[in-house]
């Protein structure tokens, strides 16, 4: 068994497959065994969505204010504003980083794209985001 194998079960013979290939296990160093909840990544319309919503924004704000920020800096700035950062340190050294969104659950991203409607409309005055197939993918998640 190689270093990063993860096993999804979703059923009782799943189980039982993955207890007889432990059993086969010959130890011949320490082996972390590790049992939790499986979390659905957010899903690929999700992720489409958001994409999309930032490039849209993009051009939306360059077309009212006249400045222009590219649709990666607005994902970070959504990102910081509605998943906050953290404070990591390496090397002795303190840096801020925003959570990454490619690592949230299905959910957690309905509620970030569900965050970024209302702030695109209340706080930017862009009230056209685009509702097309991913959105309705991405929100019925």
């Amino acid at each position: 068994m190689k270093d990063g194998n993860v096993y999804i079960l979703r059923n009782q013979q799943q189980v039982e497959d993955l207890a007889a290939r432990l059993r086969e296990i010959r130890l011949t160093q320490p082996l972390a065994v590790e049992i939790c909840t499986h979390k659905s990544k957010r899903s690929v319309a999700q992720n489409a969505c958001l994409h999309g919503w930032c490039r849209h924004i993009s051009q939306r704000w360059f077309e009212s204010t006249g400045e222009q920020f590219s649709p990666k800096a607005w994902k970070e700035f959504f990102k910081r504003q509605h998943l906050g950062e953290e404070t990591i340190t390496i090397c002795g050294r303190q840096m801020d980083v925003t959570r990454r969104s490619r690592d949230l659950t299905v959910p957690e991203m309905r509620d970030f794209l569900d965050w970024i409607d209302h702030f695109a409309g209340s706080e930017l005055g862009i009230t056209d985001l685009p509702r097309g197939p991913d959105y309705y993918e991405a929100m019925a998640a």
